[in-house]
């Protein structure tokens, strides 16, 4: 676990590997505290080792990685970043009624106030990765 503890939010989700070992499938969110990057990973959790047994457990994990009917077989997506109309719309509270004077000067925005709005873009851009499946169920 990283110094901020952000990998405890961690979904997880397994697949059946060869044998009993297990595949385990991480989706991260970015984290702005340790500057973690958002993404997806893929570890192969073999017999023997602490984790094949901490990871066999049900409780440490979401469940087995579930796939959903595609036209001509069965899959799982995973969505790892924004589309462009959900970004416009995170982003778009960081620039409407900003004040530009009070961002740099004589109206211009100067490399210190540009590094505060990116700052805050970034944060509110960088989201976890999720399953193609929870995107359907919210709309």
């Amino acid at each position: 676990m990283c110094e901020c503890g952000c990998v405890a939010n961690d979904r997880r989700y397994t697949l059946p590997a060869p044998g009993t070992a297990v595949y385990l499938i991480t989706l991260s969110g970015g984290c702005v505290d340790c500057d973690g990057p958002a993404g997806v990973s893929i570890e192969l959790i073999e017999p023997g080792t602490f984790n094949h047994g901490y990871y066999r457990r049900p409780e440490y994990t979401d469940g087995p990685l579930k796939f959903e009917d595609w036209s001509d077989s069965k899959g799982a997506a995973i969505v790892t970043g924004m589309r462009q109309c959900e970004f416009v719309k995170a982003m778009q509270k960081h620039l409407i009624g900003l004040d530009s004077n009070e961002m740099g000067e004589n109206g211009v925005i100067d490399e210190a106030g540009a590094d505060v709005i990116a700052e805050e873009m970034f944060e509110d851009a960088v989201k976890r990765p999720v399953l193609i499946t929870e995107l359907k169920q919210k709309v």
